[in-house]
């Protein structure tokens, strides 16, 4: 199956201004605003859009309150569109809107949804603008310390599943997403088979279902401070961070939002091929999580028990 990663996200939320005032700051692309819900987009066409939570338009909800209410996943071609829905049809409910959009529900019950992917090229960025020593790239300019970053890609989802094992074997064998890492009977985290970062889907264990975040993609490590520092000049609350991942190696910084689920900013994410090799690990040690952190005091003590209920 050629999914080519994340092409929309829908969300159900009870302050629809709050969630405008939220997705503007963080730098998305308004490109739709009415009564009936928001919409916004990437510099790749990645689309958010955003509705109130008692809309009928909306998929099911696994969990009250705001959330993520549907995954729309992008594929490559109409062939690959017919593939899916006959795959998915042996076992689940499918329906098809007159795009052509499939919607069904993954094996943990979250509405997932695939259509010809509306993505667009990036345009190629300049030289990077890192002077080191033998390598000059700025000459006779200051570095850019502008607060407004553009988002450029919708990079991953993380969703709780209390059905580890089943979830991800649903995505591996029946949509043929690839193992990039693993923390054994914890997480799972997957790539769809045309998307070559490290991961667009990750899995963890949890005593209930639910949205943990998902993850926008900025052009480098300081735009990724520049704007998590502007997020909290504006009042909004981190979440975990700034600080770099292992696996994944990406830089980070997540804030808490009024949509149920904590976004991302990242940036410099391993780019995988089939010659990877998944490594699974049988704990979480902690600096597998972050090789460095600046907060003192994290807000995730550990991932294994981030939805547990005691």
């Amino acid at each position: 199956m050629d999914i080519v990663g994340i092409d929309a996200l829908r969300f159900g939320v009870t302050d629809l201004d709050a969630a405008r005032r939220f997705f503007s700051d963080w730098g998305l692309n308004e490109i739709e605003r009415s009564a009936a819900g928001l919409r916004f987009n990437t510099l790749d066409n990645g689309e958010i859009e955003v509705r109130l939570e008692r809309d009928a338009g909306l998929a099911p909800a696994v969990v009250s309150g705001p959330t993520i209410r549907e995954v729309i996943w992008g594929v490559a071609s109409k062939e690959n569109l017919d593939a899916i829905g006959a795959e998915l049809e042996k076992d689940r409910k499918v329906t098809r809107d007159p795009d052509g959009t499939l919607h069904s529900t993954d094996a943990t019950g979250y509405a997932i949804a695939f259509r010809v992917s509306r993505a667009v090229a990036l345009p190629v960025s300049a030289t990077p603008a890192v002077n080191l020593p033998g390598e000059v790239h700025r000459i006779d300019r200051r570095a850019n310390f502008s607060t407004r970053v553009t988002i450029r890609h919708l990079g991953h989802v993380v969703f709780f599943a209390p059905n580890l094992q089943e979830a991800s074997d649903f995505y591996m064998k029946r949509l043929g997403f690839l193992l990039s890492d693993a923390y054994v009977n914890v997480g799972t985290f997957m790539r769809a088979r045309k998307a070559p970062q490290h991961h667009t889907l990750f899995l963890l264990n949890g005593a209930k279902p639910g949205a943990h975040h998902v993850a926008f993609e900025v052009g480098d490590f300081h735009e990724v401070m520049m704007a998590g520092m502007a997020m909290n000049q504006k009042g909004w609350e981190t979440e975990f961070g700034p600080g770099r991942h292992v696996i994944g190696s990406n830089y980070f910084w997540y804030f808490k939002t009024p949509c149920g689920a904590a976004t991302e900013y990242y940036a410099d994410m391993d780019y995988l091929t089939e010659a990877w090799k998944p490594r699974q690990w049988k704990t979480v040690p902690a600096e597998t999580i972050a090789c460095w952190l600046a907060a003192p005091e994290p807000r995730w003590k550990a991932i294994a028990n981030a939805n547990d209920d005691s």
